[in-house]
């Protein structure tokens, strides 16, 4: 199963770059499995690994000198594997600057971004399955102008958009609205639930799932600093009673909130006779 974690770093990259999440996914499924830690080293990963694991420097610095003599640059790393040599942080073939570029890479929020801005610079905005794979196979091989340099790496790709479609649909499908209610609790800080609470036109991003409101028995958890204030929060309740409805979008196992806890604004006490003056705000 994919970590949601990691496809959700990947689908809010790719809405931020404006391309089609589907199409940042199936590029990490095709490439790396959606393995962040992925890395290829040419023919002589495994050389590489060991030399690694042993921090023997030099011996990784001979084998980057062998694979560069070869007339190869195919040292990449991450979810989307982009090459070294062609990342725009490339400064030669020194073992440090590799190093270091491979530990950046293995993290997805830094990653991502740099994938979702690449491979849309091979997207002509046909988001059909054939535009979507004329991108993926730009972004493998520029020079065949949407070609696939094999018929291995056509299945590959073709492999990466069909699974990549199963995990979105695993998402869409998880990711319907869930209602709870729980009765008004005095306790939580009134701006909170307050918080553009009559403005529902008001959307804001809430970050890459950092932010995340839980349910625990009948009252809502909040970190100390509050919520990230960027909730599009519904100003309407179907409940017919005072309480609070939580409302919130599970990916697979991990709660992210794009939607908070509401006011049921008819009155302006609920039932326990709590202070809610100053609603509705203005």
């Amino acid at each position: 199963m994919a970590d949601p974690a990691v496809v959700h770093e990947i689908i809010t990259a790719a809405d931020v770059a404006g391309i089609p999440p589907l199409l940042l996914l199936a590029l990490g499924v095709a490439e790396s499995n959606l393995d962040p830690h992925s890395e290829r080293w040419a023919n002589r990963t495994r050389d590489a690994q060991t030399a690694i694991a042993e921090e023997a420097m030099l011996s990784l610095q001979k084998i980057v000198d062998e694979i560069v003599a070869s007339g190869s640059a195919d040292v990449s790393f991450g979810f989307a594997h982009i090459a070294w040599r062609w990342s725009g942080a490339f400064t030669g073939w020194a073992v440090r600057d590799i190093m270091a570029f491979r530990e950046k890479s293995f993290d997805v929020a830094y990653q991502a971004p740099v994938a979702a801005a690449r491979i849309k610079g091979h997207w002509d905005g046909d988001d059909s399955d054939a535009g979507l794979m004329r991108a993926l196979l730009k972004y493998n091989w520029p020079a065949g102008n949407g070609k696939a340099k094999s018929p291995a790496v056509r299945l590959n790709y073709e492999r990466g958009l069909r699974e990549a479609k199963q995990i979105m649909a695993a998402f869409r499908t998880r990711g319907e609205q869930e209602v709870s209610t729980m009765a008004y609790d005095p306790t939580l800080r009134q701006w909170e639930l307050r918080y553009r609470a009559i403005k529902p036109d008001l959307a804001f991003w809430p970050g890459s799932g950092i932010t995340q409101w839980w349910m625990a028995a009948t009252k809502a958890f909040f970190a100390d600093e509050g919520p990230d204030p960027g909730f599009p929060i519904s100003g309407n309740s179907s409940s017919p009673e005072e309480e609070f409805e939580w409302q919130g979008i599970a990916y697979v196992g991990v709660v992210f909130s794009n939607a908070g806890l509401i006011e049921h604004r008819d009155g302006v006490t609920s039932p326990a006779g709590a202070d809610k003056s100053g609603w509705p705000l203005p």
